[in-house]
């Protein structure tokens, strides 16, 4: 999962890139979370209060700061080099200043899929993103599994069943601590169940149909933030 943040105090600028990085996203089959922010106290709020991106389009013209500004505070106050930086602007003349940021790219507005594109694979490129695994222990062995290979977990008699298209593994542990672990692709629909989101073939009141054609129950008490979440996902996830 790569946690994106667009800071633009620009509404549309927001929500162009948003949409270019949906698209990204289910073309390349990469999961991501886009976070906006139209006031940049807002986002470096967040940041404050330890929400951690992977990536950030930020604006350099902003309303009470600037985006300079704000790549130095991130990376010498927060002491952060991990997180990458793409700079927008609608105007030039900025690379003496962006150079001393350490930022991934500059992008000119109005901005271009073709662009936002070139840029993400430039991102996965230079990060070497690993795939996302789940790692647990059976055995005093530990396990690793890929999230995306992962239809959903189940928890019967004390045990954890992770089931795949093609397995079914087994190993002790709580399905509460294992929730916490997994990325909001996962949801919570049973007190039993554990769902990966990019397997869902269907969605219903009251259950879910998974890629194996199982049948999940959603438990009455979830079905209303099953819902909320749903939508939401919609927006950020691709399909498997």
């Amino acid at each position: 999962m790569i946690r994106i943040a667009i800071i633009d105090d620009e509404e549309l600028i927001c929500f162009r890139i948003k949409r270019f990085l949906e698209c990204y996203s289910q073309e390349n089959a990469v999961a991501i979370e886009n976070y906006l922010y139209q006031n940049e106290n807002l986002f470096l709020s967040d940041l404050k209060n330890n929400i951690h991106f992977d990536l950030i389009f930020l604006d350099i013209e902003l309303r009470n700061t600037t985006g300079v500004q704000i790549g130095h505070w991130i990376r010498n106050e927060m002491q952060d080099e991990w997180m990458q930086i793409i700079y927008i602007s609608g105007k030039e003349g900025y690379e003496r200043q962006l150079f001393s940021v350490n930022c991934l790219d500059f992008l000119s507005k109005p901005i271009s899929y073709q662009e936002i594109s070139r840029v993400m694979n430039r991102f996965m490129k230079l990060t070497h993103r690993p795939e996302d695994v789940f790692v647990f222990q059976k055995n005093h062995v530990l396990g690793r599994i890929p999230l995306s290979n992962i239809l959903y977990f189940e928890s019967k008699n004390r045990k954890i069943f992770i089931i795949t298209q093609t397995e079914c593994i087994e190993f002790y542990e709580k399905l509460d601590e294992i929730e916490k672990r997994l990325p909001v692709q996962f949801l919570r629909i049973h007190k039993s169940f554990l769902v990966n989101y990019c397997h869902i073939r269907q969605f219903h009141y009251d259950e879910v149909i998974m890629s194996n054609q199982k049948n999940l129950p959603i438990s009455q008490s979830k079905r209303k933030a099953i819902k909320e979440a749903q939508l939401e996902l919609e927006g950020i996830m691709p399909h498997a």
